[in-house]
């Protein structure tokens, strides 16, 4: 559990809490995950909720709403825990270790929700929010783009920008953070040496088309080129 906690960058106060959110009720039918994961289901779903309403202020509640759906599914949570390997710090029955419970999705999902609210709880609002950002970031972007019908942003862009002059944008890696299964990459496109817009993602090529599509988004050319 201790190398869970490096990992996370948390110093808990209440270690109780994670070996709870970390217990299978088949390995303890009073002590285990379903307290915390009822609460860790609200607490990401407001930082969903949060996210997409302040980083995509054109959006109706109807895009909104199917684009929180698709990072706060079951298949899209399990995928997170598995990106920090939580069922490897879990305790099982050995019942449920024979039945490959630690591969189960919805088992991966409950322990990420449960471990989001026993962060919550220990650590506060914004930790939590931290984190879940640092699995889920991408995928939001991502979701995003497609929604906008923009499949190449980084395409899209060249081909604004070639029509008024023949000149390229450059994108510039602006700082690379977090271990290596979890990195976010922050990048900015210039033109015109000038800069139209920053983006971040998991990798440095997700980061470019998020750059290209803030610029693509704010039409923020514009005042170069008049």
């Amino acid at each position: 559990m201790e190398q869970l906690f490096e990992s996370l960058s948390i110093v808990p106060k209440d270690k109780k809490l994670y070996y709870e959110a970390l217990t299978h009720p088949s390995a303890n039918k009073s002590r285990n995950y379903e307290r915390l994961e009822y609460l860790g289901d609200a607490v990401i779903e407001l930082i969903a909720t949060e996210y997409i309403y302040t980083k995509f202020p054109k959006y109706p509640e109807g895009k909104m709403t199917k684009l929180r759906a698709l990072v706060v599914s079951r298949p899209s949570l399990a995928k997170f825990a598995s990106m920090l390997k939580l069922t490897d710090y879990m305790k099982f029955s050995e019942g449920e270790l024979r039945n490959k419970g630690r591969e189960k999705d919805r088992t991966q999902c409950n322990a990420f929700e449960a471990t989001l609210g026993a962060i919550y709880l220990d650590q506060g609002f914004a930790k939590a929010e931290q984190i879940f950002l640092s699995c889920a970031k991408a995928m939001l972007d991502e979701g995003y783009v497609q929604e906008t019908g923009i499949d190449n942003p980084k395409g899209k862009l060249q081909e604004i920008l070639q029509a008024i002059v023949p000149v390229a944008p450059l994108y510039e890696l602006l700082s690379e953070k977090g271990p290596d299964h979890n990195k976010v990459f922050t990048v900015r496109v210039i033109w015109q040496e000038t800069e139209l817009g920053q983006g971040q993602g998991s990798s440095k090529k997700a980061a470019e088309s998020a750059a290209a599509l803030s610029a693509v988004q704010n039409e923020s050319w514009k005042s170069i080129s008049q």
